[in-house]
């Protein structure tokens, strides 16, 4: 079960269809006790859904962290899930605007905004005709769901003449989302809310529906995915004409190159541009893996000098999964980067299936397509695009010296050979003559799982993790393990395989232990920080993720806008904030997976149950 992916399902394969029907608090007046009950409520399943941490985190990447001069929510209500969201951000100097058709926006709401530095102010109006204000981030949470594609449509093309960045938070259309609203009295909610939540659920969206009906997505970035359980993100920024905005949904998008060929580029000469980017400081980049070079590129696009320093050399195969998926592939995307993939030969993997024992789960489509490439030629091309840059590749390089101002970690794992009396080791090979039943497999069994992934060519990637006592010696050669044992579905997959014994790589002294960035000393990113365990299929997304987190503050650092401490602490909280849930979560389901004191029941329940699935999916993303 390789859980892979981050956006949602395409609309075509969601059998529920969107129904709008009116909603029961939108009749009510804003004094009906009923209604306060039912805003009370909206508050709390507000806060179980995580709503203000998604739209938080969504405006804090996509404004690269910057705070900005004004937001206007639609459909406020009573105003507390944007104070919630404003709690989230720690920003200041903010103008906020709580545009809701009905007054229910209490003093005491203003007053607790002014006290976290922001100005607030409530206006009664229709959302076709609020009144006009320039370079708007517009956001709008539980709102969109209650307008008919048509008139949705309509409220697109005025958003769109008004916001540089808009993003909304809706019901997930979907079973589980379902169920659970029909199970809204366990926790006390009223009538209300009951009828309301069903109802905005079955209005909710799911697929690229939203993306559909924006009126231009020429100059505009789309995003819609999944989101938790129960929630669907959708986010629209403009690609041009965005002064003070970043055109990318990541937030590591590449900047305007300076032209210091010709004057007029932001004001400068060539000899002052010459003069500013001989003022950067430069960043150097101890490792050459995954999140070593994204972070390179990504700092080369931004005029920033890197010099990356490796001990190996490319081309290379390494132990790898070699699949990207979710957060990752948008990092890519917002890079450039995903399209040199794919004309490098990378392939879509658009479904996965699971084995334990004599166990087999359905083939399930994956929410989204993940990305296939060898790290053979994924790491080359990286490598090649720094230079192509302007970086400094320094190859058959072991880094000797210490870690001071301007040094990143990103040279891989730190040596652990024994974690609670296992060792850990990784092995990868690839082969010719396997045919997966799916585009993904994982074949799990008692101290260990292989992955089995489609590459071009032909060929498939073997990528295994295990485990074995320390004081026991091996007994296997690399090949029998990744095999299994005789009688399993593994060995009859691959008995035919003829595997590349120059791919074959093997890894040792594995920590599957979860990290905190805050401990570290250093700035670390990719498997310097932490690794999550391979089952999650998650591993080379969260090295482009981290890559991604530490590319503002170290630029802020080389133009000299703060202190080195300062862009460690930034780095490091962006990790501890984004990584934690995600690296508990993975370490519960290896556990799982591994556990010899399970009842083969709960594991036939948990490899047939499509619920199981999706949460271990949502929760490992």
């Amino acid at each position: 079960m390789n859980f892979t992916g981050g956006a949602s399902v395409p609309a075509s394969r969601n059998k529920m269809k969107r129904i709008v029907q009116p909603e029961i608090l939108d009749t009510l007046p804003p004094a009906d006790p009923r209604a306060i009950r039912s805003r009370r409520d909206l508050r709390r399943i507000n806060s179980w859904m995580r709503n203000p941490s998604i739209m938080a985190g969504a405006l804090k990447n996509n404004l690269n962290g910057h705070a900005p001069k004004k937001i206007t929510e639609l459909g406020a209500g009573d105003g507390n899930f944007l104070l919630q969201v404003a709690r989230k951000t720690n920003w200041q100097n903010v103008s906020a605007t709580l545009l809701d058709r009905q007054k229910n926006v209490f003093p005491e709401t203003l007053v607790a905004f002014s006290k976290l530095g922001w100005h607030a102010t409530a206006i009664i109006a229709n959302v076709f005709d609020w009144p006009q204000s320039s370079e708007e981030i517009v956001i709008a949470n539980l709102f969109l769901h209650h307008f008919e594609n048509e008139r949705l449509a309509e409220l697109f093309r005025v958003i769109s003449t008004r916001a540089k960045l808009f993003v909304a938070i809706e019901p997930r259309r979907a079973p589980l989302p379902l169920l659970f609203s029909r199970l809204l009295w366990v926790i006390g909610c009223n009538d209300v809310t009951r009828h309301d939540a069903t109802v905005s659920v079955r209005a909710g969206f799911s697929g690229n529906e939203l993306s559909a009906l924006w009126p231009d997505k020429k100059n505009w970035q789309l995003t819609e995915r999944r989101s938790g359980l129960f929630s669907h993100l959708f986010i629209a920024q403009k690609i041009s004409g965005s002064a003070g905005v970043s055109p990318a949904v990541s937030g590591v998008a590449p900047e305007i190159s300076f032209d210091t060929t010709r004057p007029g580029v932001f004001g400068e000469t060539p000899k002052t541009a010459s003069r500013r980017l001989a003022l950067l400081k430069p960043i150097q980049i101890i490792g050459g893996g995954l999140a070593g070079l994204t972070l390179g590129i990504a700092l080369r696009q931004k005029q920033i000098p890197v010099t990356i320093f490796e001990a190996g050399n490319y081309p290379r195969h390494r132990v790898c999964g070699e699949f990207v998926s979710g957060r990752g592939l948008e990092i890519l995307d917002a890079l450039g980067l995903k399209e040199k993939f794919l004309d490098a030969g990378a392939i879509e993997a658009h479904s996965s299936i699971f084995f334990s024992g004599n166990l087999e789960s359905s083939v399930r489509q994956l929410p989204s397509p993940a990305l296939c490439l060898s790290r053979f030629v994924m790491d080359k091309l990286l490598a090649d695009e720094f230079q192509r840059l302007g970086g400094e590749l320094r190859t058959g390089v072991r880094w000797q010296n210490d870690f001071s101002d301007g040094i990143v970690r990103a040279s891989g794992r730190q040596l652990h050979p024994v974690e609670n009396g296992w060792r850990w080791f990784g092995l990868k090979a690839h082969a010719r003559n396997v045919f997966p039943a799916a585009d993904l497999e994982m074949h799990v069994f008692k101290n260990g799982y292989v992955g089995i992934c489609k590459l071009a060519g032909g060929e498939v990637n073997v990528c295994g993790l295990f485990r074995r006592n320390a004081s026991v010696a091996p007994q296997q050669n690399g090949f029998d393990l990744l095999r299994g044992n005789p009688g399993t579905i593994l060995h009859e997959r691959l008995a035919r395989a003829e595997f590349d014994e120059k791919s074959f790589c093997s890894v040792a002294g594995l920590s599957l232990k979860p990290q905190r960035a805050l401990a570290k000393k250093e700035i670390c990113i990719g498997d310097a920080l932490t690794m999550i365990p391979p089952v999650t299929g998650n591993g080379m997304s969260l090295a482009f993720e981290s890559a991604q987190l530490a590319v503002e503050p170290l630029a802020a650092f080389s133009r000299g806008e703060i202190l080195w401490a300062q862009a460690r602490q930034k780095i490091a909280r962006a990790c501890d904030e984004n990584f934690p849930r995600r690296l508990r979560w993975a370490n519960w389901l290896q556990r799982f997976l591994l556990s010899s004191s399970l009842p083969n029941s709960v594991k036939s329940f948990a490899a047939r149950s499509h619920w199981f699935w999706r949460m271990a999916f949502e929760r490992t993303r």
